[in-house]
């Protein structure tokens, strides 16, 4: 019989000024919830919200190190508080981590809520919309250390700018190219191209599913982050990582 796995997952509630209503929202680990006045698909509207207030104007995503809040408002900024240390501003365009749960204020009273939430799931479930099963018993972290070291030093690569926001040319939760892996990695195209098509091959086995080209990458980063298989530490000590141009460098 399958077992279960306890997940982490970030909810975010929304209560607008007049405290009347409320949405809710859960975001999976890898994702993120953008609020504003027009967040876009997905995204929690902001009731009534004042033209000052960006249409994405504040953005939430689970971390390793807990909550990260981005100020994405181009000229005001929110309030974050956490437990009974006092509040502190967010200037425009700045993010902040918070190691538990707390909330945001955005101004007009607009309140964001959030809390990280354990979730059970049994082991048969999908950890995505990719419909990814394990049939061979195996956990995760069985089927992730059982990969050759290399295979796993770029596979760590791969989600490198899933831990650090601010690469020049990779942008935030994306996946970087070939070229780039090369320099995290300290390696050369034709390794990199042979480990990503190993590594691919094994996961397909071990997780009884195909991953097809650009998507197929992105499934596989999404599996990693969703059962938090690499950590900071691991993507800070790729060999090139100081390689590639950041904006805080």
């Amino acid at each position: 019989m399958p077992g279960s796995t306890i997940r982490i997952v970030l909810v975010v509630r929304y209560t607008p000024p007049d405290e009347i209503t409320h949405a809710d929202e859960s975001v999976e680990p890898g994702d993120l919830v953008v609020v504003g006045r027009d967040p876009g698909e997905d995204g929690i509207v902001l009731y009534e919200a004042d033209r000052t207030i960006s249409r994405a104007a504040v953005e939430l995503s689970e971390v390793e190190d807990g909550v990260r809040i981005r100020n994405r408002n181009r000229y005001i900024h929110v309030e974050l508080f956490f437990g009974d240390h006092p509040s502190q501003l967010l200037q425009p365009r700045e993010a902040h981590t918070l190691p538990g749960d707390g909330k945001v204020v955005i101004p007009d009273g607009h309140l964001i809520e959030f809390e990280l939430s354990h979730k059970e799931e049994d082991d048969s479930v999908s950890f995505s919309s990719s419909e990814t099963t394990r049939t061979h018993g195996r956990s995760d972290q069985d089927i992730w250390h059982g990969l050759f070291v290399t295979r796993r030093q770029v596979l760590t690569a791969l989600v490198a700018a899933h831990f650090i926001d601010d690469f020049i040319d990779i942008p935030y939760r994306t996946e970087p190219t070939n070229p780039q892996l090369v320099v995290l990695c300290d390696s050369t195209l034709p390794a990199i191209r042979n480990r990503l098509d190993r590594a691919r091959r094994q996961l397909e086995v071990e997780l009884d599913q195909e991953f097809i080209g650009e998507h197929g990458r992105h499934q596989i980063a999404q599996w990693m982050i969703a059962f938090r298989l690499v950590t900071r530490t691991d993507v800070l000590a790729l060999p090139g990582i100081d390689h590639l141009p950041r904006r805080s460098s």
